[in-house]
């Protein structure tokens, strides 16, 4: 591959990320909307719900990954380093289950968005409950393995940068259901608005499925590569709870010992929290600070750091010299130290707005808008100041990946 040239695997990468972003910016903008303002959920019950869901929330990227990286946990218990010779690449077997996640994974996950926008049973609290678990379940299924196959696929520096052009690009062309969203909301008559979510699920579930198939059809060269050669992986065992959730423990162990792994985490936490809360009651805010003076449009997309991660992925595979990179554990862990954030979010501002109260709403707002992005500001650029593995530190760890790996090319 040369140059800056987008094959149809990069293509079929970014368009999984578009159907992503088509469906996950509405819910991100309009699922506690939704259930405060349509199907008046009461206050305890929307707190208790949250309350679960920041459990769960926090832990099933980190289970996703682990069930997708499941042929390597031996290799964490066992903590045995490898030859310095030992190939990078994962199996065909791994990037096949990887592609389902997207392809038969991305369809569950569009089924899932629409069980918010209609009333399917009496009791609203355990609807919320249930489009919650359901939606962020299917979502970091998929999403984990599909951030997972950018370190899979791309294991040089350059070929990365060009899979998250082609994520951020589409990602951002998937923000233009936020736009029409904005015509068609009207929490008086939503009618309209789920219509919208039928047909943007219906068009994402095809999308998922063509994607997954072009990108299998795209990564054949890799199963012939197997066929001809021992990839070095085993294949996994089953394994008893206890002692899965022991290599479980082994391997945050791991990371937690890792000071850029924490630090970033840190940094990725604030990130998420500020993405959500923009996200929640940036609109909302805005309406009553400004009335009718400014559009809702103004709302901003937040932006997500697979390329670090994947960096954090190399610098894992050579500290601990893994037999081959972890990459859908380390994005599922870096999801559970960050999706807290996602659910503190609306708790935070929906505290601050009813104490807050109507006497002073337009003061107590403004300070809302000023003080949250300083603070999440400061705390980003602290984290990043301390975060070492850039420059000179990244390049040395890039140089010791690509020496360990055999001279294999990923070109089409």
């Amino acid at each position: 591959m040369a140059g800056d040239v987008w094959t149809r695997r990069h293509l079929a990468y970014g368009g999984a990320a578009m159907c992503k972003s088509l469906l996950h910016n509405i819910f991100l903008l309009y699922h506690v909307e939704v259930f405060l303002q349509v199907w008046r959920i009461d206050g305890p019950s929307f707190w208790l719900c949250e309350a679960m869901f920041l459990v769960y929330n926090c832990l099933n990227d980190f289970v996703a990954g682990a069930l997708s990286d499941s042929a390597q946990l031996e290799g964490i218990a066992a903590s045995i380093p490898t030859s310095t010779h030992t190939d990078q690449r994962v199996s065909f077997q791994t990037i096949q289950k990887r592609l389902r996640a997207v392809s038969h994974g991305g369809p569950l996950f569009c089924g899932a968005f629409l069980l918010f926008w209609f009333p399917w049973t009496e009791h609203v609290a355990l609807q919320f409950a249930v489009a919650l678990i359901a939606y962020d379940g299917l979502l970091s299924y998929m999403d984990v393995n599909h951030s997972a196959l950018l370190v899979d696929l791309a294991p040089t520096e350059a070929e990365r940068a060009r899979y998250v052009q082609a994520n951020a690009i589409f990602s951002a062309i998937g923000s233009a259901s936020v736009f029409v969203s904005f015509v068609l909301w009207d929490p008086e008559a939503i009618g309209q608005f789920q219509l919208m979510c039928v047909v943007m699920a219906a068009l994402c579930a095809v999308g998922f499925v063509l994607c997954g198939r072009e990108l299998r059809e795209q990564c054949m060269h890799i199963k012939k590569m197997d066929a001809g050669e021992d990839v070095n992986e085993r294949p996994s065992k089953a394994m008893s709870p206890l002692r899965m959730v022991r290599i479980w423990g082994i391997f945050l162990g791991q990371m937690l010992a890792n000071r850029n792994f924490m630090l970033f985490s840190g940094l990725h936490l604030v990130q998420v929290f500020h993405c959500h809360f923009n996200s929640n009651f940036f609109p909302l805010m805005l309406s009553r600070l400004l009335g009718g003076h400014i559009s809702r449009s103004l709302q901003g997309t937040c932006k997500l750091l697979g390329l670090v991660i994947s960096d954090l992925v190399d610098e894992d595979y050579i500290l601990r010299r893994r037999a081959h990179p972890l990459s859908a554990l380390i994005f599922g862990a870096a999801a559970l130290f960050a999706k807290p954030g996602q659910t503190i979010a609306p708790l935070l501002g929906t505290t601050a707005l009813d104490r807050i109260g109507a006497a002073g709403i337009q003061q107590g707002v403004f300070y809302l808008l000023v003080l949250v992005p300083l603070c999440c500001g400061a705390v980003q650029l602290l984290c990043w100041a301390a975060f070492s593995l850039r420059g000179d530190a990244l390049h040395a760890v890039q140089h010791k990946v690509l020496s360990r790996s055999r001279p294999k090319s990923m070109d089409m």
